[in-house]
């Protein structure tokens, strides 16, 4: 008979762990090797891998979830990890249905679920984590809005996966932004290497990819300078070049809009999760549909 896991209850080692009105919020450690079995929860929540890989099934589906995996499990939903041969560090969320009745009208996700990594969704449960970790008097607050906007964000980007396909100028476009994205390119220099009209190129993009293509190399941009700035040795200056910005504030301002934190606050917390032997990685990629 399978197991039933009751409101913020979760197979592994309880790091931390904090409770606000609805939300249970752990950082939860899982030894190399570990199978976990069939099992299903009474509430939903989010994981969000911190560290580690682990694979997980779920019904007929198999998934790999490893660094800046963010997944929403619905209540009930059945499924089994095993995790691979490094520890698995992560940051889970639960959400009992008082909370969720609020919203259950305009998402879809509270059934189906979802699984992304990088991007948006990933800055976000970054910033969810880092309030977590800070935990001061406001921050009760700052969880509840991250939690519902983690929602409303991946909800939006479910309901518009439907169709559209990207076409094979289109993929390449993309995969030309995940080289370049540090370089000063015009819209007409990216048409041009298309081979389409700057206006066709950016109504695609955005029916396909749901979001500008300079929002799309900002975030790039953005994704790189989380993972150049877990060497704390590097001056923010050289991390804001390197990632293509003209100059440190301009940085320091589009990385606070994007994560919710400063670079400084951001290295204060990749040092404080080093310290207690969690790594915080960010894959140079967003999630394309």
């Amino acid at each position: 008979m399978q197991s039933v896991l009751g409101h913020g209850q979760f197979y592994g080692y309880t790091r931390a762990r904090n409770k606000i009105p609805g939300l249970v919020l752990m950082e939860t450690i899982y030894p190399p090797g570990l199978r976990i079995p069939n099992h299903s929860h009474e509430a939903a929540y989010f994981c969000f891998v911190l560290s580690g890989s682990y694979t997980e099934v779920c019904g007929t589906r198999t998934r790999v979830c490893g660094p800046s995996t963010l997944a929403f499990h619905p209540r009930a939903e059945v499924h089994g990890e095993k995790v691979e041969d490094s520890e698995v560090c992560s940051f889970n969320v639960g959400i009992e249905d008082s909370f969720l009745q609020r919203i259950r009208g305009y998402s879809d996700i509270l059934d189906c679920g979802i699984q992304v990594q990088g991007g948006v969704l990933a800055a976000l449960a970054t910033k969810l984590y880092g309030e977590f970790r800070r935990m001061d008097r406001v921050s009760p607050l700052a969880i509840e809005g991250l939690v519902l906007e983690l929602l409303a964000v991946a909800s939006r980007r479910e309901a518009s996966k439907s169709p559209p396909v990207a076409s094979t100028w289109l993929k390449r476009t993309a995969d030309l932004l995940r080289v370049q994205f540090n370089q000063s390119l015009t819209l007409s220099e990216i048409s041009e290497q298309a081979g389409v009209h700057p206006g066709h190129l950016a109504r695609e993009f955005r029916r396909c990819f749901g979001t500008t293509v300079g929002e799309y190399v900002r975030q790039l941009r953005i994704d790189c300078a989380r993972r150049l700035l877990r060497d704390c040795a590097t001056p923010l200056k050289h991390v804001a070049l390197e990632v293509g910005f003209f100059d440190q504030s301009h940085f320091c301002r589009v990385f606070r809009e994007l994560t919710g934190m400063t670079p400084t606050e951001y290295r204060a917390l990749v040092l404080h999760c080093s310290r207690s032997g969690v790594t915080i990685e960010s894959p140079l990629s967003l999630e394309s549909k």
